[in-house]
């Protein structure tokens, strides 16, 4: 991944500012692997 990359996805996450699911999206735009993202995400109640 590289800096233009990241600027786009950084760009889309602005777009679509979740309070519940920004640090968890902050990192997928960073390249970061879904799946231990996934792990630490609180599930719904």
């Amino acid at each position: 991944m590289n800096i233009t990359q990241i600027g786009s996805n950084l760009q889309q996450l602005i777009k679509s500012l979740s309070k519940d699911t920004f640090i968890y999206e902050l990192l997928l735009a960073y390249g970061l692997p879904y799946y231990p993202i996934a792990e630490r995400k609180p599930k719904p109640v």
